[in-house]
């Protein structure tokens, strides 16, 4: 499996937001662009996709910016990694079994599989607050 840029940069931006989650401040973007290294459009569209899922807040104006919604404690990389539409399996089939002639029969799909539920679980057990 390879991590996208989705992923990765979503991932390091709610690690940069989980910062200053104790001092209940919105951060702008381009701070968070800067201190990361994510280029500002391509954040602006993971912040949204994390807005959707419930994971940032947003607010307007000269003190306005993106916090995240909830503790750190209480936000983990898989519910990051889904809202961003990162995908966490090896191959395709293991996602779509439609795209497999062999899926009655395959002799490897079942190591795919583990190995992705073993990916899954790292991602559902890892909260933000151990990355900061």
């Amino acid at each position: 499996m390879k991590m996208t840029t989705k992923g990765r940069y979503g991932l390091r931006a709610m690690v940069e937001l989980a910062r200053y989650y104790e001092k209940e401040e919105f951060i702008s973007l381009k701070s968070i662009s800067q201190k990361q290294g994510i280029p500002e459009n391509y954040l602006e569209r993971l912040l949204a996709k994390l807005r959707k899922a419930s994971l940032v807040e947003t607010h307007r104006g000269t003190q306005g910016g993106y916090r995240i919604s909830r503790s750190p404690e209480e936000i983990n990389v898989y519910d990051i990694l889904f809202a961003v539409g990162e995908a966490i399996y090896l191959v395709e089939c293991t996602n779509n079994k439609s795209l497999c002639h062999m899926q009655d029969y395959c002799p490897s799909n079942v190591v795919w599989s583990k190995m992705a539920q073993q990916i899954e679980d790292v991602a559902k057990k890892t909260y933000l607050d151990e990355l900061i």
